[in-house]
């Protein structure tokens, strides 16, 4: 299309729109008019014309359209015509337009202003016509007194003018405002919007408010009505007073767990919100209104001074800033306002969201009494002790504030947050409040403690035992004792001293040495020691697998013969009378089935010493057998094991927590401390857990030792048989005695030795498992495999690999059930195998292989095995 087309058509456009048409002569002409209707919810414009004949006489009244316009000649203003396009254009040529009370289209009542405009009501089929006010009015509330108070009245007015609004007013339209009233038209100004005054007026009747309720009117109410409050009026009937502006106030408190702000200006004993600004302000006093005038100025200050520090005034409230975290808000800006010069009420009473200003702090309290620690712990705000719940997942939460059980919070520095772990990863301090009984050892905890920033209170007694094990620089040793029959190795000299620093401090101990290594002769060492100096006053308690108890009576008889030894075992009455007789002993030997019997009577025992032997017996907290032991008193405790840690690190905790009791934590504790953790955690985790127990634990192994072991270690372990074996054995014994000595008097001696082997054969195979003669014997009937099942925990779980020998094929065959019932990986040669090589070298060169099973008849001879660093020897051969 082409520049000069273009033009032509938008031309041919504007020739074609619709122009304001002024006749001279009215005859023939259309005069407009608009009628105005109101509805229950809306009300409308509807343009009409009225027709004058060429004869002058009135002519046909028409809905007036552009279609008219265009077709008649219309008699129409800019104005009417710019209303009918709009009306025209919004609704269709023949729809009404319908418009909401307090709708923006006051532009459409201001366009015709000069028109004729008329009323229709749905009380009055009667058109009123109506007209325009020629000023714009300002609308105002004027307070005036009524018979029992005061009342609002509604008021149009302008510097000359007053018009009180007594009867109905409808107010019509917003942008600008429109008040119908007695059939007029006003254009209305207000601070406050039109649909305020459209509900004001739909529901208005006169109200007074009583005198005793005016200080509420004032205080809640006024503040929102201070900019159509008429002043002036005011002026005229009430004093005006000149107050000082005492205290700018800011008022917190809380509802459905939002927080709530308000401002307020102080003036003598009257207080005005700080929104909106106001010149002046309407107080009351007994009954009697008066004006106060208020320091604009200096309140202008501080409303800038809050909008800089994050306080706004937004639709009718204030609010902190969307650039604060509320909590940041409170800890930083309140204390700059309240330099300013704000006074602050209400944050005392605050419940979520108040912030304490103090740092918190952790208060230790330790007293000291026979050697337990009575550990009490508080988290301080202040001189507040406070409660904190789930107080380590809140401090490894890595939020920056504590929440408190009253549903404050205080707020936690980052270097304040690392002291408060430390000390949680030592002790754990359950919601902030901890009380805990800790053995002798949780001494180590307080030094740490002391190293950290919390606030220790000792006793005298805690601080002497403090300061004594900080001032513990190496361990004494300790020469056995005189009457010691034996010659310690380094290793074992230096286990007797540190059991001995142990007993020094009354801390309890693991000696977790490896099998093989002599721990039984170290706790010997020990006692003897003891003894002679005096210091074992009650009898020492032992308990121990019952397969070793004899083993252990032997051993004292060979290193202590000197020291009185009880084996406390037999029927109940036979244990009742040894228990009387208790005193008189140095050691009492017993069992933890023994134990778990008589676990009352026992438990009312006084002992110097409670050590055990095997502990991994109790590693399981469980069990009736720990909860026995753990009942039984003792002022030192010891445990022996060669595998502390069985098979997860859960295993430790049952055996510390008997020889020092809390220095754990409780069993959940422990566990959620380091066992139930993040593995990226467990470095960090594991070697705070090594600080803690690094005291309280001894344990060397072979490798570790090696230059002082001779080449050849050989142990003799002497078992005891079940009840049902030993039943058997007697049995046995009896029945050949009589044969043998029948025997002997008939044929000669000579002639019953094939029967006296025959004897010992049975005998010896009875002591290996009654199940080898008796095959429905059950297979923990034998004191052997019970021991050996101990002693292959310990061995095959530090992964070293054992040859184990017998003559007996079918007792083998029995070790074999064991092996498969827990699971071990072995090889196995007898008279029978095949391919010898081919197990040899399996289980020579696979490390899964922890076991070889070997007759001595096969294997007794040409084998060459030196991947074992362990060999047991079930049975002893004939012939050494």
């Amino acid at each position: 299309m082409s520049w000069r087309a273009r033009i032509e058509q938008l031309v041919g456009l504007i020739e074609k729109a619709p122009q304001p048409k002024h006749f001279e002569s009215k005859t023939g002409v259309y005069e407009p008019y608009f009628i105005i209707e109101l509805r229950a919810s809306n009300w409308n414009i509807s343009p009409y014309a009225n027709y004058t004949r060429l004869d002058g006489a009135p002519g046909r009244e028409v809905r007036l359209s552009l279609a008219v316009l265009d077709s008649s000649r219309v008699n129409i203003t800019e104005d009417e015509l710019n209303c009918l396009i709009y009306l025209q254009s919004a609704a269709g040529q023949e729809a009404k337009n319908y418009f909401t009370y307090t709708s923006p289209v006051g532009f459409l009542l201001e366009w015709l202003r000069n028109s004729t405009v008329y009323l229709k009501t749905q009380t009055s089929r009667q058109l009123e016509k109506l007209s325009y006010y020629p000023e714009t009015m300002k609308i105002v509330l004027r307070l005036k007194q009524g018979r029992h108070g005061y009342y609002l009245q509604p008021t149009l007015k302008n510097n000359t003018h007053a018009i009180e609004l007594e009867k109905s007013v409808v107010v019509l339209t917003s942008n600008p405002m429109f008040f119908l009233y007695n059939n007029i038209l006003y254009r209305v100004e207000s601070h406050l919007p039109a649909i305020f005054w459209n509900n004001f007026f739909r529901v208005y009747e006169k109200f007074e408010i009583p005198k005793n309720e005016l200080n509420d009117f004032i205080r809640i109410y006024l503040s929102h009505l201070l900019q159509v409050i008429d002043w002036e009026n005011l002026g005229d009937h009430l004093k005006a007073y000149e107050l000082p502006l005492e205290e700018k106030i800011i008022a917190f408190s809380e509802e459905n767990q939002q927080l709530q702000i308000d401002v307020y200006f102080r003036y003598g004993r009257f207080d005005f919100p700080a929104n909106p600004p106001a010149d002046r302000s309407l107080t009351n006093d007994r009954g009697r209104l008066f004006i106060i005038k208020r320091d604009r100025q200096a309140e202008d200050a501080a409303r800038a001074f809050l909008e800089e520090h994050g306080l706004i005034y937004r639709s009718g409230y204030w609010h902190i800033a969307a650039d604060y975290h509320p909590m940041d808000w409170m800890r930083l800006e309140v204390p700059r306002l309240e330099k300013y010069g704000f006074k602050m009420e209400g944050l005392e009473d605050l419940r979520y969201f108040r912030v304490h200003r103090h740092v918190p702090r952790v208060q230790v309290s330790v007293q000291s009494t026979d050697h337990t620690l009575e550990v009490k712990f508080h988290v301080k705000v202040g001189k507040k002790s406070v409660v904190v719940p789930q107080f380590l997942r809140q401090l490894r939460s890595g939020k920056p504030y504590l929440k408190l059980s009253d549903g404050s919070h205080v707020y936690l520095p980052p270097e304040k947050r690392r002291e408060l772990l430390q000390l949680a990863e030592l002790v754990d301090i359950k919601d902030g409040y901890q009380k805990l009984k800790l053995a002798a050892a949780g001494v180590v905890l307080l030094q740490h403690m002391q190293d950290l920033d919390v606030d220790l209170n000792l006793d005298d007694d805690s601080r002497e035992l403090v300061e004594r094990f900080r001032e513990f620089h190496e361990i004494q040793p300790v020469p056995p004792s005189p009457k010691f029959q034996g010659t310690l190795r380094p290793y074992q000299q230096a286990g007797l001293d540190w059991l001995h620093f142990l007993h020094d401090f009354h801390f309890g101990g693991i000696l977790a040495d490896d099998m093989g290594l002599g721990k039984t002769v170290q706790v010997i060492a020990l006692l003897q020691t003891l003894k002679d100096e005096g210091r074992l006053t009650r009898p020492v308690l032992i308990v121990v697998p019952l397969t070793l108890i004899f083993n252990w009576v032997q051993e004292f008889k060979r290193f202590a013969p000197e020291m009185r030894v009880l084996r406390y075992y037999g029927n109940r009455q036979e244990r009742a009378r040894y228990l009387q007789e208790f005193d008189q002993y140095d050691v009492v030997l017993s069992s933890y089935g023994v134990i778990l019997q008589d676990q009352k009577a026992l438990s009312e025992v006084e002992f110097d010493y409670i050590i055990l032997d095997e502990s991994q017996k109790i590693k399981n907290p469980q069990t009736k057998t720990y909860r026995a032991i753990q009942k039984l008193q003792g002022k030192h405790r010891l445990a022996l094991t060669g595998t502390p840690i069985e098979n997860a690190l859960q295993d430790l905790w049952a055996q510390f927590n008997f020889v020092n009791p809390g220095l754990l934590g409780t069993h959940a504790q422990f566990m959620a401390r380091f066992v139930e953790i993040p593995p990226e955690e467990r470095p960090e985790r594991f070697e705070v857990l090594k600080k803690i127990i690094y005291p309280f634990i001894l344990r060397r192994t072979k490798e570790e030792v090696e230059k002082q072991l001779p080449p050849l270690t050989e142990i003799v372990q002497l078992v005891e048989m079940t009840d049902a074996q030993r039943e058997m054995y007697r049995n046995v014994v009896e029945a050949y005695r009589q044969q043998i000595f029948s025997s002997i008097e008939e044929m000669g001696l000579n002639k019953t030795r094939m029967k006296i082997i025959e004897a010992l054969t049975y005998l010896r195979q009875i002591t290996c498992h009654p199940a080898i003669l008796k095959e429905d014997m059950d297979l923990w009937s034998s004191g052997k495999l019970i021991l050996l099942e101990d002693m292959l925990e310990e061995i095959l779980g530090r992964g070293h690999k054992v040859l184990i020998f017998s003559q007996f094929v079918r007792f083998l065959a029995l070790v074999r059930r064991l092996f498969e019932e827990k699971g071990w990986t072995y090889e196995y040669l007898d008279g029978r195998t095949r391919n010898r090589e081919k197990h040899i070298r399996n289980f020579q060169e696979n490390p899964k292989i922890g076991a070889f099973l070997i007759s001595l008849k096969a294997g007794g001879l040409g084998l060459n095995l030196t991947a074992a660093d362990y060999v047991i020897h079930l049975d002893p051969w004939w012939n050494p």
